[in-house]
């Protein structure tokens, strides 16, 4: 991971499709909070100081969404109910890879993705 020890401030910037655009300047460290009101995946955030910095979001209209974990990959998503589902996986370089699921109360599944 690199370091962004010796920033006094980061300029961000977001350019949404659908939602607002936007362009802050951070001071380090610092927390800024931004509501999409449409949904819309995935939304790269950017930095300029240093450049070499770059974020994604997710705006969704639902509280069903998991990041994997770095050590395996694995994930969960508390709360789902039962049904037919087609899960995303979404990669910055490689893509989107999606796949079919049922879910039945207290199952748990396993789905693999490969990305090249």
């Amino acid at each position: 991971m690199r370091s962004v020890s010796g920033v006094a401030a980061l300029l961000t910037y977001l350019r949404p499709q659908r939602n607002r655009a936007f362009i802050n300047s951070l001071p380090v460290p610092m927390e800024l909070t931004r509501v999409g009101t449409e949904p819309e995946i995935m939304v790269p955030i950017r930095c300029d100081v240093p450049e070499w910095m770059t974020a994604y979001v997710g705006v969704v209209d639902h509280p069903f969404h998991a990041v994997s974990s770095l050590e395996d990959g694995s994930f969960e998503i508390p709360g789902l109910p039962s049904g037919d589902y087609v899960l995303e996986a979404w990669h910055e370089r490689y893509g989107v890879r999606t796949s079919n699921v049922r879910v039945g109360a207290g199952d748990v599944q396993h789905v693999e993705f490969t990305f090249r």
